[in-house]
């Protein structure tokens, strides 16, 4: 499948590459899966700021702490997608491009 997807112009070279990486229809070449996709996946150059040994030990600032104390509480999602309906979510199972994807 060969699809245009046309990317905001404000993604830096190193996001693009990363989101390119994820689309990559064979399992064994996307970035994150098959032989050493985690290594992989940590070493390319959008993760360059993220240290992963203090990410794994939870020692981590988090860059944004939600205020809500309600853990019920959808107030940070997008509320376009709170609203949409749920059979919509069977689209992509159903569309025939995408049944060489794992």
């Amino acid at each position: 499948m060969n699809l245009k997807v046309d990317f905001p112009e404000h993604l830096s070279e190193d996001c693009l590459s990363c989101i390119k990486g994820f689309f990559i229809t064979d399992p064994k070449e996307r970035l994150g899966c098959g032989k050493n996709g985690l290594a992989k996946l940590k070493s390319h150059p959008w993760f360059k700021s993220i240290d992963f040994e203090l990410l794994e030990n939870k020692q981590l600032k988090p860059p944004f702490i939600p205020t809500s104390k309600d853990k019920t509480s959808n107030k940070f999602f997008d509320q376009d997608c709170i609203n949409s309906n749920v059979n919509d979510s069977n689209l992509l199972i159903e569309n025939e491009n995408f049944q060489q994807w794992s």
